[in-house]
């Protein structure tokens, strides 16, 4: 089936630049003839042009019955292979700081995140992303490094640690290590609040505390922070300039959306779960057609 573009949310407007990339992809397609286009599998494969730039993010890498899996966040290892092995075939696939940057490209570009810092992205998905030669970021969290537990709300299972069991997040020796094998981290909020929702003082706690943690016990910079939950409505401009104040340089929400430069402080990301490639490309695909804003 071919991939069909549907509205998204209530905001249609459309601004010159994105005017212009719709209409020299419907021009592209319709110079390729219509029986050339029917031969492409449009469902199965991104269409993005060279310029543009996408962040995916996951949270835990780990199969149905492991302690640390959750419908809500989890991606089961087989499948990171696939999504993996889908990147590497359509997208150049870059460091979060390249991607951010402004170096050109023959070829879309991708960048992969983690948020939470669960300890299944070091024992599983980091072999994978070794062998595909892909760079990638991991945000975390101080409550969760400290005490091995983060409250996700209503809706979320809280994960505890019983008497015996090891943490299921990364500890500060766990990211050592990875941050002197190449692995990038940036902060994810001290608590995972909702930053929105929180008072001055509880910001300057979430956001500067954090970056301070990991500054002080990484002793490396922390250009970058990363929402939690990530949609609109967990982060306001208060939010934006406590971040900015505290040394971050770019921000990353969780609205599915590509950009193409690097001038907007907020960048979009695409949460993904257990996408199989048709979903993969609708999710990709779908925001050259339509402005995301979520």
């Amino acid at each position: 089936m071919p991939f069909l573009p549907v509205r998204i949310g209530q905001n249609f407007l459309v601004s010159q630049t994105a005017h212009r990339e719709r209409k020299h992809l419907a021009l592209h397609l319709y110079s390729m003839g219509l029986k050339e286009l029917l031969k492409i599998p449009l469902s199965i494969r991104p269409l993005s042009r060279a310029k543009n730039n996408y962040i995916v993010t996951y949270h835990d890498i780990s199969p149905p019955g492991d302690p640390s899996y959750s419908k809500f966040y989890s991606t089961s290892p087989e499948r990171f292979q696939t999504q993996v092995n889908f990147f590497s075939k359509y997208f150049e696939l870059v460091s979060l700081g390249e991607i951010v940057g402004e170096k050109a490209s023959r070829r879309p570009r991708l960048a992969i995140s983690f948020d939470d810092g669960f300890i299944s992205v070091k024992k599983t998905a980091w072999p994978i992303l070794k062998a595909a030669g892909a760079p990638f970021t991991v945000f975390v969290n101080r409550v969760a490094i400290e005490t091995g537990s983060l409250d996700y709300g209503i809706g979320y299972s809280q994960l505890k640690v019983a008497p015996g069991v090891s943490s299921p997040y990364m500890s500060l020796t766990d990211i050592r290590e990875m941050l002197n094998a190449g692995v990038d981290f940036g902060s994810h909020g001290a608590s995972h609040c909702i930053l929105s929702e929180c008072t001055e003082v509880e910001l300057l706690s979430e956001i500067k505390g954090n970056a301070d943690f990991l500054r002080a016990n990484l002793k490396v910079e922390i250009p970058f922070l990363a929402f939690p939950f990530g949609k609109k409505k967990h982060y306001s401009q208060q939010v934006v300039a406590s971040a900015l104040a505290a040394g971050h340089k770019f921000l990353f929400s969780s609205n599915p959306s590509h950009f193409v430069t690097s001038n907007d402080v907020v960048k979009p990301r695409i949460s993904l779960l257990e996408e199989d490639e048709r979903q993969l490309s609708f999710l990709f695909n779908r925001t050259l057609f339509k402005d995301i804003d979520l």
